[in-house]
């Protein structure tokens, strides 16, 4: 089992002194994350079967340079989410977020809305203030794996964290009925699989999202070297 606190402060609110503190905000993960959802969007929507696709290439090529001013602001938390730059992405990301929802859901899909809502979440995001590691830029949630099926050599878990989500791996340690930690990091295709997060360890207790800061730094070491890599690509 992990060594995660079942008492933990709340952690989503900031003193008045961190939200006052500038963030560094051209290396802060949240905002290079959210350059890369910009970036992945836009790719991703040439693969969408929605209409007016030109229209939507051309607002993320907008959403860009409003993430440029974001980017470069070096804003606190407060003044931040209060910036127009950074609110116009997030309200466009919640407006295609809804058009999106009303897709056939396919990879792509799927894909397109885990980068929506990383942006509609940047505000709560922020307002936890200066982070240190990559792994603190995601959410996190703990679920019961309520099935599995084994194809090609890999685990398909289905897990129940308050909704539903696949995982897949390789470890036979992660077995229905079992209480898992999961990062959620983008999706991956696996052939035609896709895994929408990854197995950080068992864990125990009530379903739903914990705070990365809470979790050991043993248990999210290799988070954070998958989302380096990510930001590498």
């Amino acid at each position: 089992m992990n060594g995660i606190d079942k008492n933990p402060e709340k952690l989503d609110t900031l003193d008045t002194l961190d939200a006052l503190e500038s963030l560094d905000t051209p290396n802060d993960f949240r905002i290079l994350l959210s350059e890369k959802a910009i970036s992945e969007l836009e790719k991703l929507f040439n693969n969408l079967k929605i209409q007016k696709r030109k229209e939507y290439q051309r607002k993320f090529r907008t959403l860009a340079g409003e993430m440029q001013n974001v980017k470069y602001s070096y804003l606190s938390p407060k003044d931040l989410i209060e910036f127009e730059s950074f609110k116009n992405i997030v309200q466009n990301a919640e407006k295609i977020k809804r058009e999106v929802k009303d897709l056939e859901k396919d990879n792509f899909v799927v894909q397109a809305l885990y980068w929506l809502d990383y942006l509609t979440s940047l505000p709560k995001l922020i307002l936890k203030g200066r982070i240190s590691k990559p792994s603190q830029a995601i959410k996190f949630y703990r679920g019961e794996i309520v099935s599995r099926s084994k194809i090609n050599g890999l685990w398909v878990c289905t897990v129940d964290c308050g909704f539903k989500l696949n995982v897949i791996t390789n470890n036979e340690t992660f077995k229905p009925g079992k209480i898992a930690l999961i990062a959620l990091l983008p999706p991956r295709a696996f052939r035609k699989y896709l895994s929408e997060g990854m197995f950080v360890s068992l864990s125990e207790g009530e379903r739903g999202e914990v705070q990365a800061e809470i979790i050991p730094e043993s248990e999210v070491r290799e988070v954070d070297s998958v989302i380096l890599e990510l930001l590498k690509e």
